[in-house]
């Protein structure tokens, strides 16, 4: 491991990024995908060809009074956790996670995974309890990256993979989660959840749930629509009734980076563009038009982003936080 940090901490050098992360941060970089290289000095953002002028963003909705400090405060966080807090809010502004921080489209986003041993082994009864201190770093780092009514949160998956649990990071947006408690009453009220219901209780409680009301849930935590969700349930149901697989269309909404699988949903096969997907795809597109017109004087002299710096400018403008 000190082998491979050695070469990746020189090789970042070379092309004039930040290293000195030490061997567990750059492996879980490097198995999670959040390695992601911006430093090439004076990296420009590709514009639009139909921003003429700066977009704005403004609340989707009346915006409560949010906290007016704590945003993103990285100050109780070791260097290298915070440059490793940084890099995961790049990653997620760079794929789903930007429609979650900068608008309400989409109530939930992944940031990424982590994984650890917990199945005990012959030599070992207890093989969890050597990664205590990854967990206490993950909660301070999850704490930090949390700001008005984002908040980021750690979800145990339920299933174990190869003796392994997995547990993902995720930004959930306190409001958007409330508005689609809302909408599907029906639903969330088998639970006893209703609007100001804890975001992280209510994605915990789903992952731990029926597979079809957990199929169910995540959809509508993940803003997909009620069509796509409705299908994919219905599917699923008569899948586990029949053994047959139903045929289905997918739907690609664009991220930043235009990697494709990011935010994705099935539909029926042959379903074309209803009103509710031109919508998402419409709100999408305007927030990476803001993104990528905005985040500009947010890269460093290094190549590097300010990611948290460009979040605060962000909220700051859009009046949920007023100072530091």
């Amino acid at each position: 491991m000190d082998a491979v940090s050695n070469l990746l901490n020189a090789f970042l050098n070379s092309k004039g990024c930040r290293s000195g992360l030490n061997p567990g941060i750059l492996f879980a970089l490097l198995i999670t995908g959040t390695l992601f290289l911006s430093c090439a000095p004076g990296r420009q953002l590709i514009q639009s060809d139909h921003v003429t002028e700066t977009p704005q963003l403004t609340p989707d909705s009346v915006v409560p009074e949010f906290l007016t400090d704590g945003c993103f405060d990285f100050s109780r966080l070791s260097s290298e956790d915070q440059v490793f807090a940084d890099s995961l809010l790049y990653q997620s502004l760079n794929n789903t996670g930007l429609h979650t921080f900068v608008s309400d489209l989409k109530p939930m986003s992944d940031i990424t995974a982590f994984r650890w041993q917990v199945v005990p082994t012959e030599t070992d009864e207890n093989p969890s309890l050597h990664f205590v201190d990854d967990y206490i770093r993950l909660n301070r780092i999850t704490e930090a990256i949390s700001c008005g009514p984002l908040k980021t949160i750690l979800t145990p998956f339920r299933n174990i993979f190869d003796g392994e649990r997995y547990v993902q990071m995720r930004v959930v947006r306190s409001d958007a989660v409330d508005r689609v408690l809302a909408a599907y009453p029906e639903f969330w009220a088998r639970w006893a959840f209703a609007p100001g219901s804890n975001p992280a209780i209510v994605v915990q409680v789903m992952e731990y749930e029926e597979r079809f009301d957990r199929f169910r849930g995540y959809g509508y935590l993940y803003g997909y629509p009620a069509h796509a969700v409705d299908f994919f349930v219905e599917a699923a149901m008569h899948q586990a009734e029949t053994g047959e697989f139903v045929a289905r269309d997918f739907m690609q909404m664009p991220v930043v980076s235009g990697r494709t699988g990011m935010f994705v949903y099935a539909v029926k096969e042959g379903h074309e563009k209803n009103v509710a997907d031109l919508r998402i795809e419409q709100k999408a597109l305007e927030n990476i038009a803001f993104f990528k017109v905005n985040a500009q004087q947010w890269y460093r002299e290094d190549g590097s982003f300010d990611a948290s710096g460009f979040l605060r400018a962000v909220f700051t403008e859009m009046g949920w936080v007023t100072a530091f």
